[in-house]
């Protein structure tokens, strides 16, 4: 009986600022090709990550399992040689267990190590260690990075940090993606 016509919607009004000009993230984050960098500490954050992958269906192209360790040079005093040393192991240990499910997920990962060189400069281990996981990103063109949740929140967060939340709101050139705790 009766026609209505809508006026035509607005013209949108562009971004307030470009992306930058480097910016190489994918329109879609969910793309099958994409890669994945996942820094390993000695927790269960990385292996957690993975099991996400698999049971979300994701199929990257490659997934690197990053270890980022302490310049041994730093270390002055045996007794914080050792605790570093027991980090490495602890490391080391995580990324095989990663490495073992990799294999049988049939998930194509490599794994990486990288040696902070970056100077303190008041900066703390986990302010170092994010700007060693986002710069590797950005060197090896990686569109994503994942972590693990230690599953904190509140005081206990704020008093001793998260290395996510540091990528999240330092590392502008890559997708962000936190895997939360199962339980």
């Amino acid at each position: 009986c009766c026609i209505s016509i809508s006026p035509s919607p607005p013209a949108r009004s562009p971004p307030l600022r470009p992306p930058p000009a480097q910016h190489t993230m994918p329109d879609d984050p969910s793309s099958s090709n994409r890669r994945i960098v996942i820094p390993v500490g000695g927790g269960k954050g990385a292996h957690y990550c993975l099991q996400y992958i698999r049971t979300m269906g994701l199929n990257p192209e490659e997934v690197t399992l990053l270890a980022v360790q302490d310049d041994m040079d730093k270390y002055n005093k045996i007794s914080s040689r050792n605790k570093a040393l027991a980090r490495i192991d602890r490391q080391t240990q995580s990324l095989g267990r990663c490495m073992e499910f990799c294999q049988r997920n049939q998930l194509n990962c490599k794994s990486a190590s990288r040696v902070s060189h970056i100077p303190t400069d008041g900066k703390s281990s986990s302010e170092r260690i994010a700007q060693e996981v986002c710069n590797y990103a950005v060197e090896n063109n990686i569109a994503t990075i994942m972590t693990g949740s230690r599953k904190i929140s509140g005081l206990k967060r704020w008093v001793i940090g998260s290395i996510g939340q540091l990528i999240h709101r330092d590392c502008d050139k890559c997708h962000y993606v936190q895997v939360r705790h199962p339980n």
